[in-house]
């Protein structure tokens, strides 16, 4: 798909709309998420606007937490465009007082590698096919 401001924001919309607690792990959604709903998601919804608007447009980051509440337990996935970080689950830290670990973070690879496959294949069909819908509607 290009890679354009239109689409991006559509994209992100129907991403974010899709982030339901069946896509994260059980011990996230009981611990985290029923508070924080955006806990938990930020791997898939990273992969997706990757898959989505290619790894030449979109590159996928990850960071441990150094920091604060989350130190050493848990980590982060976003992406960056142009240089420009692009993180549609960074309320899961500002909604609870945190900062993301963007200081920390490193390019990497394909997040199906990371063991996220089955939470992304189906966030990702489900925002293709609603974007498909509006697309055609426009």
């Amino acid at each position: 798909m290009k890679l354009n401001k239109k689409n991006w924001d559509k994209v992100k919309e129907l991403v974010v709309k899709n982030l339901t607690p069946d896509l994260i792990p059980r011990k996230w959604m009981i611990e985290k998420n029923k508070t924080n709903p955006m806990f938990g998601h930020c791997h898939h919804a990273s992969a997706v606007m990757q898959k989505i608007f290619g790894k030449d447009n979109v590159q996928l980051f990850y960071g441990e937490c150094q920091k604060g509440k989350y130190t050493g337990q848990f980590g982060h996935w976003w992406n960056k465009v142009d240089d420009e970080i692009q993180d549609l689950t960074e309320d899961q830290y500002y909604s609870v007082g945190e900062t993301p670990p963007y200081e920390f973070g490193e390019e990497k690879g394909p997040i199906t590698q990371f063991g996220h496959g089955k939470s992304f294949r189906k966030l990702y069909k489900k925002v293709i096919n609603k974007f498909k819908k509006y697309d055609n509607n426009a």
